[in-house]
């Protein structure tokens, strides 16, 4: 329910409610990849990188197939050395 509300939110842009559904949804859930991985999406609109780098890392901790995880992991850390 919280994954899904967090999605919903983060479609139309209420960022911060969604991360912290995302927040709850990994609470009740630590094993969904899903939920840290668009955390980190979130989290990286918000140029909060060094947490994006922690909920993309856990998401590849939990699927080390995840590719998109690994790429906007690339992309955050990218981020958080250009500036």
């Amino acid at each position: 329910m919280h994954y899904n509300l967090g999605n919903a939110l983060y479609l139309i842009e209420s960022v911060d409610e969604a991360i912290k559904h995302y927040e709850l949804a990994i609470k009740l859930n630590p094993k969904k990849p899903e939920s840290y991985y668009n955390l980190g999406n979130a989290l990286c609109v918000k140029a909060e990188y060094d947490s994006a780098i922690d909920a993309y890392s856990q998401a590849i901790d939990l699927d080390p197939k995840n590719a998109p995880a690994f790429y906007n992991l690339g992309n955050a850390l990218y981020m958080l050395n250009k500036f």
